[in-house]
């Protein structure tokens, strides 16, 4: 009997080390492995999606094998006058862009000269590799997700966030891999905007470093990375706020190397492209946010009267702006958010020349860095647009014939409005909350001698202390600390 009952117990216990060991695969994992895994799903997804596809012929995608083509023959798209005679043989040929976009010289140059010198570099060597395969066009754009997890988990592994519990990792899950906008407008409709958004990441990334990693390298790379993400994309100007709180106190020569890398960067994209692309960004720009624009696209003006929306959107624009301002002024938001704020209220607000691809470079950052506030805010925030896009897109994807809005991209126009409405009301919560359980944001960004360490976190709390710039901690950290470690037990 005795025999009995030990094999009885024996078996418990092995049944009990079993599902240990299935809860472990479930989750949390050490950071480094839930990165690899998030890495392996996205190009698993994303390579089985493309490879599998009969959809290639997109029209932004063939507005890119153009452009590709003209580099890899050498001719510089925003010249429209030099080399016109091969150039015009290009766009007559049956290769590249739609018949639709080739009907006449200047439609023709208008669409190719429409992205910037990075982007531009990009599709020509694409182009001579492709040898005029679209996937490889699209597999290169998919790799963009694989940045954007990267440079990701490299901003908040900066910020003092770790992965390391199921909810941080799901959460992350759902806004790096799986998050359905970014699918519908990088995957399914094939866009290089994630490396635009990757760019910005890893810039902020360099931005928010401790003290202790500051020094030379990390000034170049802040120039070379923060160069690549002005001349891909111009998103990167979002950023200037960041870098001016990170250089207000470092050294000069820091700044001086990130300038130096900066232009060692930009120099050779100036020297081989025709300098009209500068006039050619800044028209295009004038007309995404003029006033009588009536190609709203994606924008969330689209879901009002046009009358309405071209008295609103100064006012609500300037309103958020001035917010998010004195937010910054007063120690209430910090620079690294600050600057989110200030490049959701003009991609997804002030611009409405634009689709959801690239508004959505200026929410996937914002949500990223929206992490630095609260994980629980962050948690819900990236909850609620997932489950609101997840709805939206699974009928569009699906391409539901029984679906049919006033406007194709009206689907994007409430993803947009909805996600807006919600970072506001993110960012009035964190910056309205009690002060006292809330770093002194503007104190972190300002300088050393100003730093001061926050008070014991919870999931709900602020992320970290340094979570946007320069900061230092008095003598009596140790036993914040050790508080903090046991709170967490």
């Amino acid at each position: 009997m005795q025999v009995l009952t030990a094999k009885r117990g024996m078996g418990h216990e092995f049944r009990a080390r079993d599902e240990m060991r299935a809860l472990r695969l479930l989750g949390p994992w050490k950071p480094p492995v839930f990165l690899l895994s998030a890495v392996m799903i996205i190009l698993l997804s994303r390579g089985a999606v493309i490879l599998t596809s009969h959809d290639d012929a997109q029209m932004d995608l063939s507005i890119y094998q153009e452009v590709g083509e003209l580099v890899a023959n050498g001719i510089d798209p925003y010249d429209f006058a030099n080399d016109r005679q091969r150039r015009e043989a290009l766009r007559l040929n049956d290769y590249g862009a739609a018949a639709w976009a080739k009907q006449n010289s200047a439609l023709y140059d208008y669409y190719v000269s429409s992205n910037l010198p990075g982007s531009t570099v990009l599709y020509g060597w694409l182009e001579r590799i492709s040898s005029g395969n679209p996937k490889v066009f699209r597999l290169a754009f998919a790799f963009g997700d694989v940045l954007i997890a990267l440079a990701a988990y490299v901003l908040l592994t900066r910020c003092g966030i770790v992965l390391d519990t199921f909810g941080k990792q799901a959460t992350f899950s759902l806004a790096a891999i799986y998050y359905p906008s970014n699918i519908e407008w990088g995957l399914v409709w094939s866009e290089d905007k994630q490396i635009q958004t990757a760019l910005m990441l890893f810039a902020a990334g360099l931005l928010v470093i401790r003290p202790a990693g500051r020094g030379r390298l990390n000034a170049l790379a802040i120039g070379g990375v923060g160069a690549m993400s002005v001349i891909f994309k111009a998103f990167g100007i979002f950023l200037a706020p960041l870098a001016l709180s990170y250089f207000h106190k470092a050294p000069r020569r820091e700044l001086l190397l990130a300038l130096f890398a900066a232009v060692v960067t930009a120099l050779p994209f100036l020297l081989y492209f025709d300098l009209s692309f500068i006039r050619l960004a800044f028209d295009r720009l004038a007309h995404g946010v003029a006033s009588s624009t009536t190609a709203l696209h994606g924008s969330p003006w689209q879901l009002v009267p046009f009358a309405a929306a071209s008295c609103a959107r100064p006012l609500l624009c300037a309103a958020l702006a001035i917010l998010a301002a004195l937010a910054f002024a007063r120690g209430r938001l910090d620079a690294l958010n600050f600057s989110a704020a200030i490049g959701v209220i003009v991609a997804c607000l002030w611009m409405v020349g634009g689709s959801m691809d690239r508004m959505n470079i200026a929410m996937m950052f914002a949500m990223f860095c929206a992490a630095t506030l609260s994980i629980g805010s962050w948690q819900s925030f990236v909850l609620l647009n997932f489950i609101v896009q997840l709805l939206i897109y699974a009928t569009t994807i699906a391409r539901t014939s029984w679906l049919h809005f006033f406007d194709g991209e009206t689907p994007d126009a409430i993803a947009t409005a909805i996600f807006v409405t919600s970072y506001v009301g993110l960012l009035l919560k964190e910056c309205l909350g009690d002060r006292s359980n809330r770093m002194n944001a503007l104190q972190a960004t300002v300088g050393p001698e100003c730093g001061r360490p926050a008070s014991p976190i919870d999931e709900g709390g602020p992320a970290r202390t340094f979570a946007t710039g320069v900061i230092t901690f008095p003598k009596g950290f140790p036993a914040l600390k050790r508080q903090r470690e046991e709170l967490r037990d």
